[in-house]
């Protein structure tokens, strides 16, 4: 399930249930209506009630990203339960993804400076 408000300017979008192979049409669907509607790029997404994410939801959410980052926007990722973090991790996702465990934190704290590329040096 995807829903979506705003609050403190920023769109919030919560997930709950699954976010996998059989429900990431519907979340890409949504998101992009989300951002379509309200016009913002500055997402929190509220993962409280996420119990599943696989594969093809990590797809997803790196997709939204590049969506918003794209368009001068960020993604911050709130409340999620500790084997989504776990995975977040081990993806090295958490370099991509500002996390937050409260709302308030994501819902105040500024834009993930980009990574710094740096070109590697002349053989």
């Amino acid at each position: 399930m995807i829903d979506y408000r705003m609050d403190n300017e920023r769109l919030v979008v919560e997930l709950s249930g699954e976010l996998g192979m059989f429900t990431v049409s519907k979340f890409n669907e949504v998101f992009s209506l989300a951002l379509e509607e309200t016009g913002t790029y500055a997402v929190v997404i509220d993962m409280e009630h996420l119990d599943i994410m696989d594969s093809c939801g990590l797809g997803a959410l790196v997709s939204a990203l590049k969506m918003v980052t794209s368009r001068g926007g960020f993604i911050h990722l709130a409340r999620m339960k500790a084997g989504i973090v776990e995975l977040l991790y081990l993806t090295k996702l958490e370099k991509r993804f500002r996390l937050f465990t409260t709302m308030d934190e994501a819902l105040t704290a500024p834009p993930m400076q980009p990574l710094e590329i740096v070109p590697a040096p002349a053989a």
